[in-house]
């Protein structure tokens, strides 16, 4: 892996890790009425998915277990509000899918 992709996995974990902690201890409930909890973990989600579009499709192709589409997608949906933003299902991917990206980026760093 080279540096530069190495430092964008850095900082989608580091990402990744605030978001989940932010919602630690917290329930769906309490995280969609929470309006700076929201924005906090809306921001950082949103930058996981900014950093993965700047990743080739050469480099996603590599590295095909992390879910580039989904992280992408959530990444337009929070930033250019196509819609209604959902707050609930927000919470829902800072569950299991958020661990399961720390997991992953981990196990390549």
């Amino acid at each position: 892996m080279n540096p530069e992709l190495r430092e964008k996995f850095g900082r989608m974990l580091d990402f990744a890790i605030k978001a989940k902690r932010a919602v630690n201890g917290v329930s769906k409930e309490e995280f969609i009425h929470d309006e700076d909890r929201r924005e906090l973990v809306c921001f950082r989600l949103g930058h996981i998915g900014e950093i993965a579009n700047t990743i080739s499709d050469e480099e996603q192709n590599q590295y095909s277990d992390l879910f580039w589409g989904q992280m992408i997608g959530l990444r337009h949906r929070l930033f250019h509000g196509y819609g209604n933003l959902n707050f609930g299902m927000v919470y829902d991917v800072t569950q299991a899918p958020l661990d399961q990206l720390i997991t992953n980026i981990e196990k390549l760093l």
